[in-house]
């Protein structure tokens, strides 16, 4: 499966799970301007004052564990899903997450 198909598949996805209420955008401000003078990204900026933050972490509790069915776009490989992100700052907003709780802080492995 090619990238433009996961791509194609995560825009009709997310249009469909916004009607449904599913996904919940985020609204965001580009603030390239303020902090950055290339034009070669991006920068936004979330309003986090709303969102609550948890100190703990570990695999006690995984926020994708289980994730809603209708947020999946693809398995990749035998040890990630491709799924939409609940919270999007932009349409099609995707997050390749591990099958097993992994932290989201340290070095990457190989898988």
């Amino acid at each position: 499966m090619s990238k433009e198909i996961y791509w194609n598949k995560a825009l009709e996805r997310t249009n469909r799970c916004i009607q449904e209420g599913k996904v919940i955008p985020i609204k965001t401000k580009d603030i390239t301007n303020e902090i950055y003078y290339k034009k070669d990204f991006i920068i936004r900026k979330i309003d986090t004052k709303k969102f609550k933050t948890k100190k703990d972490i570990g695999p006690e509790e995984n926020p994708f564990s289980p994730w809603d069915e209708s947020l999946k776009i693809a398995e990749i490989g035998s040890k990630h899903h491709l799924i939409l992100n609940k919270y999007p700052v932009q349409r099609g907003h995707i997050l390749l997450i591990t099958n097993e709780w992994k932290p989201q802080e340290g070095w990457l492995e190989v898988d």
